[in-house]
């Protein structure tokens, strides 16, 4: 749903999202059988009524991170009602509309794209999206079906241990380019697998893009075995050198900082074991609320408080906007926490975040982090 109006998405691109755009996935399912003697028994007034139950029409509304907020009204008023009236005449069913959110959609809806759902970040524009190198992390927040490939910062700070990436780098001066996929020490053998088949993915975009064939090359690059033009990429991000012997020295540390931070090898993750709750008097009184495991840095509201649990360490994140009154609430309720855990993992206290002010290491429990412009 690109400038209000509707384009087809190519069957090869179902799955892949942007940022800056809406999408819209119509549903058609077929009604299992109830299998209940009661239903048998009962008089049927017209066989209209049994061809209804036959189907299930459902639209998601799929809304991105940074899509025009005059987009979801504008679909409802001019083609909602089209759309209604196209699945009535076709499959005599009502049509369902869902609105869905980048990394907060069900699993019901992430189920269609079988763990292969790719966000870019940005708007859609035909060509320009694939002329620049991209970094995309894939990652999973809680079941498998929640699996997502998406766009991050291309920056060496974002590389974790646990995870794979893939960088795209298109050539400057000639069409192609090169598909890198980097696996962790920590990564499990299932993930890097799927990380190939992403990178196959992406890499068909790119070169269908250019209208080529074969012109981008897959790499692997294992950690601590990377080719030096995947470091310089993350480490300069396109800005001029002085150097090219300095590059993997500058990366190396770079990465490297973030890497002490990791658990040794065959441990879990601090940002594995995570929950987060809303601490909110939104309704009048003060709620403390969990947010599903499936979280993201969206489900941060400015006008309140959040817990976030981890293994080691309790974050109190502050919204700007959140009162006086609920800081304090949210704080004793974090030392509450802290003190009622009998999980056996120590913790060091509580750490209050400030909005704006985020760590690199608060940043590792959401997936596809952007700093705030």
């Amino acid at each position: 749903f690109v400038q209000g109006k509707l384009f087809r998405v190519p069957d090869a691109d179902h799955g892949i999202f942007f940022s800056g755009e809406c999408c819209i996935f119509l549903c058609i399912y077929w009604k299992e059988e109830e299998l209940n003697n009661a239903k048998y028994e009962q008089d049927s007034e017209s066989e209209d009524e049994e061809a209804e139950d036959e189907f299930e029409a459902i639209l998601y509304f799929w809304t991105g991170r940074d899509a025009p907020s005059n987009l979801w009204p504008r679909f409802t008023l001019q083609h909602a009602p089209q759309l209604m009236d196209l699945v009535k005449k076709k499959y005599q069913c009502d049509l369902e509309i869902r609105r869905m959110f980048q990394q907060r959609e069900t699993e019901r809806f992430l189920s269609h794209f079988r763990r292969k759902s790719i966000i870019y970040r940005g708007p859609y524009s035909p060509g320009c999206e694939y002329s620049r190198a991209r970094l995309f992390q894939m990652r999973q927040m809680s079941s498998i079906i929640t699996q997502r490939t998406v766009e991050v910062p291309l920056s060496a700070s974002v590389l974790d241990s646990t995870y794979c990436f893939i960088l795209v780098a298109p050539h400057e001066k000639r069409p192609g380019g090169v598909v890198y996929v980097w696996i962790g020490r920590q990564t499990r053998d299932a993930d890097a697998q799927t990380a190939m088949t992403m990178s196959t993915i992406i890499s068909r975009a790119y070169d269908n893009a250019e209208n080529a064939t074969s012109r981008y090359v897959i790499r692997v690059a294992p950690e601590n075995g990377e080719h030096p033009s995947f470091l310089r990429l993350l480490s300069y991000n396109g800005r001029s050198m002085t150097k090219d012997t300095d590059v993997p020295a500058l990366v190396r540390y770079s990465a490297g900082s973030m890497r002490c931070l990791l658990p040794a090898p065959g441990v879990l993750p601090d940002y594995d074991l995570k929950r987060l709750f809303r601490c909110s008097n939104r309704t009048g009184s003060f709620v403390v609320s969990e947010i599903s495991q499936d979280f993201c840095q969206d489900d941060l509201d400015h006008n309140d408080c959040f817990l976030l649990g981890s293994r080691r360490r309790v974050y109190l994140w502050v919204g700007k906007d959140t009162s006086d009154v609920v800081q304090k609430l949210a704080l004793k309720s974090a030392q509450t926490f802290v003190a009622d855990q009998g999980d056996g993992y120590p913790r060091d206290g509580v750490e209050k975040v400030f909005a704006g002010e985020e760590s690199l290491v608060f940043q590792r429990f959401f997936h596809g982090w952007w700093p705030e412009a």
